[in-house]
């Protein structure tokens, strides 16, 4: 892609995502809606207090870091669940697309401004 596009896509990147459709569909997905999407962050909670409580370490410190450690490790196992069980391409691809859409109209814009000026 040409440096001209490549600075217009920067300056005005969140503006014409934020346009597409399928981008805000995809983007409300993964907003905190309802009592489901708040539960992912107590699953990791409650694994970390059963993992704390039930861990076969007599040292504390070791214990607190282990629980620490599930806690990341069920953080990430949700959100990759919630994830792969969308209905949604991820942002990334949608991204993708737009700017594929919008340079393609960028490039036909711009030839269209140069042919008037020959």
């Amino acid at each position: 892609m040409e440096p001209e596009f490549k600075t217009y896509w920067d300056a005005h990147r969140e503006q014409l995502l934020h346009e597409d459709p399928e981008y805000k569909e995809a983007l409300s997905f993964y907003s905190m809606k309802g009592g489901r999407d708040w539960f992912q962050f107590f699953i990791p909670i409650l694994a970390g207090i059963v993992t704390i409580q039930v861990a076969p370490v007599s040292n504390e410190l070791i214990r607190f870091a282990i629980c620490v450690v599930v806690i990341l490790l069920t953080t990430v196992l949700v959100i990759y669940i919630k994830s792969a069980l969308s209905p949604h391409r991820p942002l990334s691809d949608i991204e993708k697309d737009v700017r594929e859409r919008v340079y393609n109209k960028w490039r036909t814009s711009n030839n269209s401004v140069n042919e008037k000026k020959t």
